[in-house]
């Protein structure tokens, strides 16, 4: 949920990740922000914890890790979405 809410923020107020927006391609809006964004926060969140807990046991070395494992993964793909010239993400 809280994906969804920074996403909305993004898309219709250019707050936290500046100015963009997304293509038709990506299929059924809310807000603006296509249902398959929710989903994508969905599998980042769930791929960067089990990452996390497998480098270490310690819980709060394991937060710190899979926020950063899911902020990356999160700009590799969407600079990459950038890059395709099939309107999925404009940023400004």
């Amino acid at each position: 949920m809280l994906g969804f809410i920074t996403e909305v923020l993004g898309v219709n107020f250019d707050l936290i990740y500046g100015s963009y927006t997304y293509g038709e391609n990506l299929g059924l809006k809310i807000l603006g922000v296509p249902l398959v964004i929710c989903l994508n926060w969905c599998l980042l969140t769930i791929v960067s914890a089990d990452v996390a807990k497998l480098i270490t046991p310690n819980k709060v070395t394991r937060i710190l890790i899979g926020a950063l494992l899911m902020t990356i993964l999160d700009v590799i793909m969407k600079s990459q979405l950038q890059d395709l010239t099939f309107g999925y993400l404009k940023m400004e």
